[in-house]
């Protein structure tokens, strides 16, 4: 994976967003505007796992062991949607992704598929769509900075 990352001296205001952690389960559509990568943060004295916005940059994407990058996708039938594509830092894989949409969350991974079932209904009601029409699920990576080919997602 190759990636191309801004100039290390140019601080932007975002600086102070990396310090946000916000708990996986009321990560929302909202959260994607501030910052596009983030990755997992668990703490055993913490009940739950939080997200916290990884600075774009080699070293920092380097130490992270997951990844999780605002991306755009479109189903088949041409609906857009928001969310996160999951992947390791290491491989050009992506394995699995987060499809955001107000207060909902659909996850979908690739190596766990008998677990997408659920959210696959919900995904297609909210959409209106049989869920014979949601997959594969084409997506592209909204931060220009990463370079990052757009792909898609079959379960």
């Amino acid at each position: 994976m190759e990636w191309k990352l801004p100039d290390p001296d140019n601080h932007s205001s975002m600086h102070d967003e990396y310090m946000t952690a916000i708990k996986s389960s009321e990560f929302r559509e909202e959260h994607l505007e501030l910052s596009p990568v983030w990755t997992w943060e668990s703490d055993p004295f913490k009940p739950e796992d939080s997200l916290i916005p990884v600075p774009l940059t080699t070293e920092a994407i380097a130490l992270a062991d997951l990844l999780l990058i605002h991306s755009e996708f479109k189903t088949p039938s041409g609906k857009t949607l928001q969310g996160l594509i999951i992947m390791s830092p290491l491989a050009d894989d992506v394995f699995a992704i987060e499809v955001l949409s107000g207060e909902q969350s659909f996850t979908f991974n690739r190596l766990l598929p008998e677990l997408a079932e659920d959210d696959l209904i919900q995904l297609a009601r909210f959409l209106s769509e049989d869920p014979g029409n949601i997959f594969p699920l084409r997506y592209s990576v909204v931060a220009e900075a990463l370079l990052i080919p757009d792909g898609e997602l079959t379960i």
